[in-house]
């Protein structure tokens, strides 16, 4: 995982349609991996939000 591939956890909830701290939640709950840069900044990966994302089948 490189820098470019990562957005911060308010990009994240943006382009999941949630709050960020669902987000944070997410990432706590283990349905999403957060990266931690340094003691404070917390960064998720674009392509795994984008893969929260799955067609409904019935």
């Amino acid at each position: 995982m490189t820098p470019e591939h990562t957005i911060s956890v308010a990009e994240a909830a943006r382009r999941a349609g949630v709050q960020p701290r669902t987000m944070r939640r997410w990432v706590t709950d283990g349905i999403i991996t957060g990266y931690r840069i340094g003691p404070r900044l917390l960064r998720v990966s674009a392509v795994a939000v984008d893969e929260l994302f799955a067609p409904v089948t019935e």
